[in-house]
């Protein structure tokens, strides 16, 4: 099973903040990295992202996870002991993306749309590996813009668990012309097919872009939008 979760965390934030006063969720660790933040507003979106992962999270592996710390694997990946899935977390100015997923790896990220200062070669080298990620797209010849085009690399680091390092060397050499003709044989392509990954572009509402990275045979995803009201979320958290 793989689910993305939409999170409006400005109308969502004081249903989240309410359902954690309730029935706390928050490891100790979150809770000192959250009172670490300084502006407020920053803080009140990233407790409200997190708390939201940690009701999807108990959404599907129970209350026997709740706050439980997180392990770290060397490139940051979060993780829970199982029964929790498989999952990713990214969020932007005024809203989250949860992936989750029951077996293999998921990565998730989302930007809000913006205007990028990037160096022609630092442009080249994303949107060739945006060309590389989705060889087999019908959209493959149509324009995509940079910052979807960073979400599907973003998306895919996290997946593998190397963060985007791996998948920025891969779009050097394609960029650079080193790797033969074509998406199928570029560098990022073979990211793909080693780990038996697809990326695909999440269907967002402006003006946000995103996309997901997940075992090719749970691709496509089931959207979920969270509620943004506490008896919806009540309802949605089910043990709560």
């Amino acid at each position: 099973m793989l689910a993305v979760y939409i999170v409006d965390i400005e109308t969502a934030a004081a249903a989240l903040e309410a359902l954690e006063v309730h029935a706390p969720r928050l490891s100790d660790a979150e809770e000192a990295r959250a009172a670490s933040i300084p502006d407020g507003d920053r803080r009140r979106a990233w407790r409200a992202c997190h708390i939201a992962l940690r009701i999807v999270l108990e959404r599907w592996a129970g209350e026997g996870i709740r706050r439980q710390p997180f392990r770290h694997g060397p490139h940051g990946r979060p993780s829970l002991p199982q029964p929790s899935p498989h999952f990713s977390l990214s969020h932007t100015e005024g809203l989250a993306v949860i992936a989750c997923a029951s077996a293999g790896e998921v990565g998730v990220d989302v930007e809000r749309r913006r205007d990028l200062a990037l160096s022609p070669e630092r442009h080249a080298m994303i949107m060739a590996a945006a060309v590389g990620l989705r060889p087999t797209d019908e959209r493959l010849h149509e324009e995509v813009g940079i910052l979807q085009a960073w979400t599907r690399l973003e998306a895919l680091g996290k997946a593998l668990g190397t963060g985007i390092g791996a998948v920025l060397s891969a779009a050097r050499d394609d960029a650079s012309g080193r790797n033969p003709t074509g998406p199928d044989s570029s560098a990022v392509a073979r990211l793909l097919s080693t780990a038996d990954i697809r990326v695909v572009d999440l269907a967002l509402p402006p003006p946000y872009c995103g996309a997901l990275a997940a075992p090719r045979r749970e691709v496509p995803p089931m959207i979920v939008p969270l509620p943004t009201d506490e008896a919806g979320l009540r309802a949605f958290a089910g043990r709560s």
